[in-house]
């Protein structure tokens, strides 16, 4: 999957009074025909998440513009998977081909899964989230929170033999609070009466191959953790979320997005696409990997086709060590959250 499940699905939508506290309901989520135009920044220079707590003012009019995605809210009966989600009233689709349902009910607002077409010959790929991810619990507002768990798990074609195939096993706590009322201003708008909500993801992913001379499954390392931080600002005037946040563990923020149109019934057109760059080439001590969506996963094999890293990678920017490596041509693979290749290639590594 491209974006983080937090970051990937931007929604929320309230009935809000200026300078008062916020409460969110089942009507305030999105409708079918619904679009929604975000501007990305790739870089993020300048930019601060700022406080929590109430009547906060939040500046992020320096997220740039590195490239722009959509998304358009549909009734999931038009949509190839909903026969694999029938209890989803409401679907997601966006501008790199994902599909993502939805049940809204007067509680609450969960995702149910996702779906994706990979081409001739292998058709529709589906991921079942157990039990649905809970993104909002209704009825809502400043300080109200949430957590949770959910798994799913995806299968990968590989062609290095004997290996022909990998299973990524995915489980996921996860928590969410409503941690700040006030106004914030983006490059699109200004002064607008918001709640930002935090978002927090602590992810685990097992890996096995699958060796097809003793048909087994075998792993392959340990399990691989990863947390992430996630902040939205939603306003009851969009219906949509005004911007999003990611930030490390130190709380520098590594990718950034705002909403910049939205419309009922209007086709918007956008350009998804995000170099992925791999250098340098030759290398030696590192190698950095900058343009990966969210949720993606390196392997990375020598020569021989033996399993040398495998990690979960951070939004944009990545500097992998391979000072332990030997003098050679190694294969990297990058996949997404559904188990779609993204990219692959070859470095070198001279000492």
């Amino acid at each position: 999957m491209k974006k983080n499940i937090f970051l990937g699905v931007a929604i929320l939508f309230i009935s809000f009074t200026t300078h008062a506290q916020i409460t969110i309901t089942q009507s305030d989520m999105p409708s079918a025909n619904m679009n929604f135009t975000e501007v990305n920044d790739t870089v993020c220079l300048n930019i601060q998440k700022g406080n929590a707590g109430a009547n906060q003012t939040w500046n992020l009019a320096n997220i740039a513009n590195h490239y722009l995605s959509t998304t358009s809210w549909v009734n999931p009966a038009t949509l190839p998977g909903a026969t694999s989600f029938p209890t989803a009233n409401i679907a997601q689709t966006q501008s790199d081909g994902i599909d993502s349902y939805f049940n809204k009910s007067s509680t609450s607002f969960v995702a149910l899964g996702t779906q994706e077409d990979l081409g001739v010959g292998m058709g529709l790929q589906t991921v079942h989230f157990t039990p649905p991810l809970k993104y909002f619990q209704f009825p809502t507002t400043y300080l109200t929170s949430f957590n949770g768990t959910y798994a799913f798990d995806i299968k990968v074609p590989l062609d290095f033999p004997p290996v022909d195939s990998m299973w990524l096993q995915f489980s996921v706590n996860y928590s969410s609070i409503v941690d700040g009322w006030g106004n914030v201003t983006t490059p699109a708008y200004s002064n607008i009466a918001s709640l930002r909500q935090k978002n927090t993801s602590i992810n685990t992913i097992n890996t096995l191959i699958h060796d097809t001379i003793t048909g087994m499954w075998n792993p392959a390392g340990g399990a691989q953790k990863d947390t992430s931080y996630n902040y939205i600002w939603i306003s009851n005037l969009y219906k949509y979320s005004l911007a999003n946040l990611q930030t490390d563990v130190s709380g520098n923020v590594v990718y950034a997005s705002y909403l910049t149109s939205s419309g009922l019934g209007i086709n918007n057109t956008a350009s998804a696409i995000n170099k992925i760059d791999v250098f340098p080439n030759p290398a030696n001590e590192f190698i950095n990997i900058n343009g990966t969506p969210q949720n993606t996963f390196l392997l990375i094999l020598d020569s021989n086709g033996r399993l040398i890293t495998k990690q979960l990678l951070n939004r944009y920017k990545n500097k992998i060590n391979i000072s332990g490596y030997n003098d050679g041509i190694y294969f990297y693979h990058l996949f997404d959250g559904k188990g779609e290749t993204i990219d692959n290639g070859k470095f070198t590594v001279v000492k």
